[in-house]
């Protein structure tokens, strides 16, 4: 793996996240920040922004994020995940990581 000379923002499963254009799972904020994890395969991350609506149906925007990741791991449409979710109130297997900020949701999870 090449070193990012961007500063991390937080480590975990063996990686990093970063703010960055490097290659690795990325999620891409509506103002147009570009999250990224580098490190080993297996790991979704998702950010949104605080002050973005949160979508119809939807207690919080944390837990979008949340659906969001686990689309992604599973290879799922986001709305097969949410549906399963409204049905079950669970999103599987997976091991999630809230890494919020004042300005942004962000989470990043992997398959258990």
């Amino acid at each position: 793996m090449v070193e990012s000379p961007v500063k991390p923002l937080f480590y975990l499963f063996g990686g990093h996240i970063e703010v960055s254009g490097a290659d690795g799972p990325a999620s891409r904020t509506s103002d147009g920040v570009r999250f990224v994890f580098v490190g080993p395969e297996g790991v979704a991350i998702d950010a949104e922004r605080r002050d973005e609506p949160v979508p119809d149906g939807l207690p919080s925007m944390q837990l979008w994020t949340e659906i969001e990741v686990a689309a992604k791991l599973r290879a799922q449409p986001v709305m097969t995940v949410f549906a399963h979710y409204r049905e079950t109130g669970q999103l599987g297997q997976i091991e999630l990581v809230r890494l919020d900020s004042d300005t942004h949701f962000l989470v990043a999870g992997r398959l258990v």
